[in-house]
């Protein structure tokens, strides 16, 4: 079955076991990079605010064997997380600029592959990149909530994008400090849950992992790892960190995630590093996940980054 007549027979399924309890609400979602998710919504009469449940993954599953009810009657059980929602709900009935100044956050997109989805919203330019404005409605251990400021609510604010960007200058470092670690010690982070290591039979000894490079490499992120590469937008991150290693930098953009940071050295081909971002782009990361593939070069004396 195709994913358009897989869609249309969930449609159907969906609306039979649930439109006893909910309005049922199909649509298609613009995320990140232009890519196009689709989803449904169920919503109890009296609420304003109800999280989508994205299909697209559930169209794997069915290739993979399972029955279009069985996914059906899944995706109507999950519509049980009342609390979430009405949180959300409770959040977004007061959208005053002093109920949510304290929570703009900014975020960092590929400018080209975001046209759609930046239509009808604020956001400043930084080398091929787009900077997109968010409230930020919760941060704890179930996940991240948020949402895009509009053209519209930042003009009900009687705000400028550029004290948008103010505000998020001052809130996002607040709420999601730095993180800078070298390519070493995460992917001994990476490899400890795990425990493996490798083992010399003969002597029975242990030989801790070892990464090893031509060149050095930090890992430039935030605290939790997710929308991290806006961490290269704080004040004095990246001035700071080429001041200590008294480098010039360039700047690898791995993911929406987090960026590459690699001390200039003169053997170093930039054209090398452009191919191994977009071959890491194009077989690592997921599509709605990529950041550029353009490689950035600051420069530590005129404080300037540049394509």
């Amino acid at each position: 079955m195709q994913y358009e007549d897989f869609l249309a027979h969930m449609q159907v399924c969906i609306e039979q076991m649930a439109k006893s309890n909910y309005q049922v609400q199909f649509h298609s979602i613009m995320k990140n990079n232009d890519v196009e998710l689709n989803g449904v919504i169920l919503m109890k009469e009296g609420e304003r605010v109800s999280p989508t449940i994205y299909l697209n993954p559930y169209y794997d599953r069915y290739l993979q064997g399972e029955s279009i009810p069985r996914l059906c009657k899944e995706i109507v059980e999950l519509r049980v997380i009342t609390m979430r929602e009405n949180l959300l709900d409770e959040a977004t009935e007061d959208m005053s600029l002093e109920r949510w100044k304290d929570k703009v956050i900014y975020r960092l997109v590929n400018r080209k592959s975001n046209k759609k989805r930046l239509e009808g919203v604020p956001f400043m330019q930084i080398v091929d990149l787009a900077i997109t404005f968010h409230c930020l409605v919760r941060n704890n251990e179930d996940g991240i909530g948020s949402f895009i400021i509009t053209r519209e609510l930042m003009e009900s604010w009687n705000l400028t994008v550029r004290e948008l960007y103010q505000l998020a200058g001052v809130n996002t470092p607040r709420l999601f400090p730095s993180s800078i670690k070298t390519m070493e010690d995460v992917l001994q982070d990476m490899l400890e849950p795990m425990k493996e290591e490798i083992v010399d039979e003969d002597h029975e000894q242990e030989i801790p992992f070892q990464f090893e490079s031509p060149h050095s490499m930090y890992i430039l992120s935030n605290s939790n790892g997710i929308n991290g590469a806006s961490a290269l937008l704080y004040p004095e991150v990246i001035e700071n960190f080429s001041n200590t290693i008294k480098s010039n930098v360039y700047i690898l953009p791995s993911s929406i995630h987090e960026v590459i940071l690699v001390p200039f050295q003169e053997e170093i081909d930039k054209s090398q590093l452009i191919q191994m971002v977009n071959e890491v782009n194009e077989t690592q990361v997921a599509k709605e996940e990529v950041l550029s593939t353009s490689v950035y070069y600051y420069d530590r004396l005129r404080k300037e980054l540049t394509v």
